[in-house]
């Protein structure tokens, strides 16, 4: 529990000496892989977040945001393919996870795979009618995919919901 007064206090190298601790003491303390994980990613330490978060997934392979986190840490790691992987586990997991349709869809579109990432994001946006990014990720896609009138409706609705970039995109692709 001190890890996290000293996460919310912004002293993350306290926090992650106390996370190492807290691991050598119980090795099957699940919340401390994550807990570390987490932290890890914060500073900057995308592999041995990745690490945590496959030594978290071995002893709890039910919380779906675990998968969702390793898949992010994957993706910053420019392993695509294992973060999609991820990102499925984390929607087999919580078929209702928002971000997990959101990120699963965004790998999608990497592969130029645009109908299906539609379909994620209609997925996300179902779930989350309020994630500004999945109206925009979805906006981008519709417009890769040749459907000006419905991306450039999407950005719209970015924008409104508060992603300051939908602008310069409805300039470039939609006020031409």
């Amino acid at each position: 529990i001190r890890s996290l007064v000293y996460t919310r206090l912004q002293q993350k190298q306290e926090a992650l000496s106390d996370l190492n601790k807290a691991i050598q003491l119980n090795a099957t303390c699940s919340y401390a892989y994550f807990n570390r994980a987490v932290l890890q990613r914060q500073l900057g330490y995308i592999d041995a977040a990745e690490s945590d978060y496959t030594h978290f997934i071995a002893l709890d392979s039910t919380y779906a945001e675990a998968f969702l986190n390793r898949g992010f840490a994957r993706k910053l790691l420019g392993d695509f393919s294992e973060a999609a992987s991820d990102y499925q586990k984390a929607i087999q997991t919580d078929p209702n996870n928002a971000k997990a349709w959101n990120a699963l869809a965004n790998i999608k579109v990497l592969y130029g795979y645009y109908k299906p990432a539609i379909e994620d994001y209609t997925k996300a946006i179902d779930l989350a009618p309020d994630d500004a990014s999945a109206w925009f990720n979805r906006g981008i896609a519709q417009i890769l995919n040749h459907n000006g009138k419905d991306g450039c409706s999407d950005l719209q609705k970015s924008q409104q919901l508060g992603i300051p970039q939908a602008e310069e995109f409805l300039h470039s692709f939609c006020y031409n």
